[in-house]
């Protein structure tokens, strides 16, 4: 008999839930495939689950780019509610060759679906019954109801959208009006109350260009600090599009790449062969949608799924994706960092190419010899229109007298920065100034920019209490520190922008005034870096007025001529002790300017026994250095027919040692001036201590020359643990800065040698070479130790030669005596 196994499948059931799903078709770009693009109309169908949703048919294509005549659809889909079993999305290329066949010619995978889901709105699915049968409209609520052309009435309603209301006490708003902050501000961090920058005589802006910005943004640690009377912009060390605090400049499209098949080389892996990049926007919104029963009979308690009518808040996007925008492309090219060379020799002649559509501009004229990072320092203008010309393509090559070769290229998706809702058109600059280096080069003042988004956004326009603003429910202070003199509205109104992210109707940021580093890649190399090129761009309207260009030419530097004259020491700790236990130091002082290699030293103060040391010593360093840039230039062999250049701050390193004859000498202490940015010195010794934050500073430069003493930092960590009585140490200097022109007319020897000599420094008897002076040795050194000891023992020896002369010839004296 046998047995019927009946096998049981296990169902599992799955929690629905309704999502809303919208699609804005931007459209087809850099499309490869010329014989596909002219055989007909396409159209593009995204899928995801049962849905299917379609764009209009293709406009004319336009360059390398396609449009679609709707742009944009929708429908109600229905997930898990677990999001880890949610499909992936899937777009396709089909080609519309008749009243009804289509074929595909390509498709992309768009994976995690889940990101874009709007996680903090909710919107519901009103029923609209029309001629008997029962259907939905999906909708995001703008607080209002609107109605459609044939007078059905449509509801959008968004769930917990609460627009923030304006402070509304009137005592609130008369503590802000006199002055006063009942509340914390929203950038408190920024704030800055009690930092006043003083040092006017810093800050000359006629010679400050862009070059001054830009190094004082790269140069902010340490003795390398720049000062803060300075502007800075933002170095970003990878492409602006890598950036995730902007959404990868991604939020108002997503590029997809479409695949056609997989292309096949011999001696080479197979690849998918890329045809175009397909842009999208995807929304995916929680809908709070009701059961309907399944007119079929089924009765799966699924929603429906129907189309849905576009937003009113987004036409106006739909409709600007279908126009041409025709732009001005401003391209500012900065310098090229570890370019790789072509030439076998040497570096590479780098010079610059730029491609835009149909046009070319070529630099070959002002390329940079022999340079591994050359500064560029130039700038392109050129025309473009979108969305024809969105791809720009910047080439470095290397100069050559038969034939230039690549040496690597970088391309940049200027509809992205376009249409980006982070604003990469022009970048915001730290402060507001109307002139001088740091000019607003915007073509809106920060308050219109302000108002314009409120409005876009729908919320109440800013209001201004005295020297607060209030935006969005929030409170802001004004964060300028150098441009005090400007409107306070426009210092107020930047104070916004900048905290964007902090408002809640926004939660994103502004993209600042930058520099921005590119990655510089070769077709036959496609993974292998061949260096960067540092870079920014401005995109402006071509039917409006255009503000000057900012001028990045660099200005090449000028010679100086430091000498610096150490005087006098006091408080340095003791390297050392003598055969006799004293501690003690036999001090020098080394320093340098640009390189370490080049340093010069003092003579040695032997035998410091209270942490003091007098040298009259001149060092002289030459010095190239640009006022523009406020930086030296220091150029450097990297090999046989290889030189470097780069900038550093005009700092001179000067450093104290204790001189061993035997062993390694020994560190004592350190002191590291930036000449353009210097503390003022103290004039006397007592007075001199540790330097307050609030510490006037002045420019050599300018002054040209200081005398003071200067405090400087003991070693750390010193072989003994003893330090001198005075805990602070410090240096007496005299630093002047001459022009190559004043050097020449007023020369100066080194060290104590003519012209210009230096008197001999007044030092103790002590102080000598004990192996070149031996006798002295004796005299200074050994008899002060030894004198009382020796008398001691002279007297001692006297004491017992008399007693020992005197028993020995007590018994002659005895038997010298007659007797009676």
């Amino acid at each position: 008999m046998g047995r019927t196994i009946w096998a049981r499948a296990m169902v599992i059931s799955l929690p629905i839930l309704s999502d809303a799903l919208e699609v804005f078709f931007v459209g087809l770009r850099n499309y490869s495939k010329t014989s596909m693009s002219s055989a007909g109309k396409r159209k593009i169908k995204v899928m995801m689950g049962d849905l299917v949703l379609s764009s209009g048919p293709s406009t004319a294509r336009v360059r390398n780019s396609i449009n679609f005549l709707v742009a944009y659809n929708s429908g109600v889909v229905s997930l898990p509610e677990q999001q880890e079993y949610w499909p992936a999305i899937i777009a396709t290329d089909v080609l519309l060759s008749g009243f009804s066949s289509e074929s595909t010619l390509g498709a992309a995978l768009i994976p995690n679906s889940s990101s874009f889901l709007q996680r903090d709105k909710t919107i519901k699915c009103v029923p609209k019954t029309t001629s008997g049968d029962e259907s939905i409209k999906v909708g995001e609520n703008e607080g209002e109801e609107k109605e459609d052309e044939d007078g059905d009435e449509l509801e959008w309603e968004e769930v917990d959208d609460t627009l923030p209301t304006r402070i509304s006490s009137w005592w609130m708003r008369f503590l802000y009006a006199i002055g006063l902050r009942p509340a914390p501000y929203a950038n408190q961090q920024a704030l800055r109350y009690d930092h006043e920058l003083e040092d006017k005589d810093l800050v000359v802006e006629k010679e400050f260009t862009w070059w001054t910005k830009f190094y004082n943004s790269m140069y902010w640690t340490a003795a390398e600090m720049s000062h803060e009377n300075k502007h800075r912009l933002v170095i970003f060390p990878e492409e602006l599009e890598k950036q995730a605090q902007f959404g990868y400049l991604q939020d108002w499209a997503v590029p997809v790449q479409l695949v056609h098949g997989v292309k096949f080389k011999k001696q080479a892996p197979p690849r998918e062969d890329i045809y175009a990049t397909l842009k999208l926007q995807l929304k995916l919104t929680p809908c709070q949608c009701p059961v309907l029963e399944d007119p079929g009979g089924g009765g799966d308690g699924i929603a429906r799924h129907f189309p849905n009518p576009i937003n009113p808040r987004n036409q106006a996007a739909i409709h600007a994706l279908g126009e041409t925008i025709k732009l001005i492309v401003r391209i500012y090219i900065v310098q090229g960092v570890q370019m790789r060379p072509r030439d076998v020799r040497g570096d590479s002649d780098a010079y610059v190419k730029i491609f835009l559509g149909g046009k070319t501009m070529s630099d070959r004229a002002h390329y940079s010899p022999n340079q591994s990072n050359p500064v560029f320092g130039r700038f392109f203008e050129l025309e473009a229109s979108l969305p024809g010309d969105n791809i720009l393509q910047i080439v470095v090559y290397d100069h050559d007298k038969f034939k230039d070769e690549v040496i690597g290229h970088t391309t940049i998706d200027l509809e992205d920065r376009w249409r980006t809702r982070h604003r990469a058109t022009v970048g915001l600059a730290n402060e507001y100034s109307r002139s001088g280096y740091n000019h607003w080069h915007d073509l809106r003042l920060p308050s219109e920019i302000l108002v314009d988004l409120c409005q876009k956004r729908g919320i109440q326009p800013p209001y201004y209490y005295g020297n607060v603003i209030e935006v969005d429910g929030m409170l802001f202070g004004d964060e300028t520190v150098i441009s005090k003199n400007e409107e306070l509205q426009e210092r107020l109104s930047l104070a916004v922008l900048k905290n964007l992210d902090k408002l809640p109707s926004f939660g994103y940021k502004l993209i600042p005034e930058h520099v921005e580093t590119r990655s510089l890649c070769r077709d036959d190399y496609p993974n292998v870096e061949q260096g960067k090129l540092q870079l920014w761009i401005e995109l402006f309207e071509s039917n409006i007025y255009v503000p000057q260009p900012i001028d990045i030419t660099p200005v090449p530097p000028s010679e100086f001529e430091v000498r610096v004259v150490v005087k006098n020491l006091k408080g340095i700790q003791f390297g050392d002790k003598n055969i006799f236990g004293k501690l003690m130091s036999d001090i020098y002082v080394i320093g340098w300017c640009e390189d370490e290699d080049k340093r010069q030293s003092t003579d040695i103060h032997y035998r410091s026994f209270a942490g003091e040391a007098s040298f009259n010593w001149r060092m002289v360093f030459g010095m190239k250095y640009s006022p523009n840039e406020d930086l030296m230039v220091i150029r450097r062999k990297a090999g046989l027919l290889e030189e470097i250049e780069f900038k550093r701050p005009p700092v001179i390193y000067l450093q104290v040692w204790d001189k061993d004859m035997i062993t390694r000498d020994e560190y004592l202490a350190a002191f590291e001036l930036n000449l353009s940015n210097m503390p003022l010195p103290y004039p006397s010794a007592h007075l001199c201590k540790p330097y307050p934050p609030k510490r006037k500073r002045i420019n050599l430069f300018k002054r040209k020359v200081i005398q003071g003493w200067f405090p400087i930092q003991n070693n750390s960590n010193p072989s003994l643990k003893v330090a001198s009585k005075d805990q602070n140490a410090k240096m007496q200097l005299q630093i002047e800065v001459c022009t190559d022109v004043e050097a020449s007319n007023r020369p100066a020897g080194r060290g104590q040698d003519p012209p210009m000599a230096l008197e001999p420094p007044f030092r103790p008897d002590t102080s000598f070479n004990p192996l070149t002076h031996p006798c002295k040795s004796f005299r200074h050194i050994l008899w002060p130790a030894i004198r009382k000891y020796v008398l001691w023992t002279v007297f001692i020896l006297i004491i017992i030669l008399g007693l020992v002369f005197f028993f020995s010839n007590l018994p002659s004296k005895l038997m010298g005596i007659p007797l009676e």
